[in-house]
């Protein structure tokens, strides 16, 4: 959003992708790669699936702390974490998420031979097309007015990326190297099945509420999030029109609204007055609850408030 409205400044055209409201993300810990899909469904409101199991997916809310932390609410638990590294090509993403720091590998990927350094490459040490072996140089790059090989980690056909006295910044790409044995590379296992995590369940929109006037909101909030642009998913859009449709044919939702606003004034307005007010709320709840339907709606009273 903020590069999106930085280009409108500036008098340029923004990219179409930064509307997008779905991310793939790929991570790696302990050797497992995990592929997921992160959608958002609101302004501090997202859901995150495996990519290979989009039916499935837990629900998190993410607010942005006064010291650059995030606030995250998952599976009805909060957790306080903090990006200590966002990571590149060439170093993994560091978070630290309760006092504990969790640091994700980054892609092995021999092929790509990488800097982790700023740096100037100042010369190469072998042609471009040349063989080389497992741990031989291929060049060497200045840090700092010292100079430094790089070698690379499995054999192969090199090609060159980039020149002598180029700039080179972390995780830039130098050159590319064709294995003489790819399927000797160990790679991460792609994880597949559900998260272990609290909250995980069918991506179907469940509305948790059962009163008429909070089913009423949520919907009224789902449904004014996806038209601000936001993805509010497959058939949600018709469940929560139902959802509205049913809060708002519901006799009990005057009296719930009513009795809710009693509870703020409780103290505040003429005692007789809320006594009143009241006992109209205790005799419509104890009349619904002994209604038998002959056909004849039941209608809160709203004219005696």
């Amino acid at each position: 959003e903020k590069q999106f409205m930085e280009a409108i400044q500036k008098g340029q055209l923004p990219s179409q992708t930064l509307l997008s409201m779905s991310r793939d993300v790929e991570l790696i810990l302990e050797g497992v790669k995990y592929k997921l899909c992160c959608t958002r469904n609101g302004p501090n409101k997202f859901s995150i699936s495996v990519a290979c199991n989009p039916h499935s997916s837990v629900q998190a809310n993410v607010r942005l702390l006064s010291d650059g932390g995030f606030l995250i609410d998952i599976g009805g638990k909060s957790h306080v974490a903090y990006l200590t590294n966002k990571g590149d090509a060439a170093t993994g993403m560091k978070i630290s998420i309760g006092g504990v720091t969790v640091a994700f590998s980054p892609d092995y990927d021999p092929t790509s031979l990488r800097t982790d350094v700023a740096g100037k490459l100042v010369k190469k040490l072998v042609p471009d097309g040349a063989h080389v072996t497992k741990g031989q140089a291929y060049c060497e790059i200045e840090v700092m007015k010292m100079f430094m090989p790089l070698k690379v980690s499995e054999s192969g056909i090199l090609t060159w990326c980039n020149n002598e006295g180029a700039s080179l910044g972390p995780g830039d790409l130098i050159a590319t190297l064709k294995l003489d044995n790819p399927e000797n590379v160990a790679t991460a296992k792609l994880f597949e099945g559900d998260l272990q995590v609290n909250g995980w369940g069918p991506s179907n929109l469940i509305l948790q509420q059962t009163r008429p006037h909070l089913l009423l909101r949520k919907s009224f909030e789902l449904i004014q999030n996806g038209m601000s642009g936001y993805v509010l998913g497959k058939n949600n859009l018709q469940k929560l029109m139902e959802s509205m449709f049913s809060a708002i044919t519901d006799p009990a939702l005057p009296m719930y609204e009513i009795e809710e606003q009693l509870s703020v004034l409780s103290g505040r307005i003429d005692g007789q007055l809320y006594q009143k007010c009241s006992q109209i709320v205790s005799n419509f709840k104890q009349l619904s609850s002994n209604f038998v339907s002959t056909g004849n709606q039941l209608r809160f009273p709203s004219e005696q408030i």
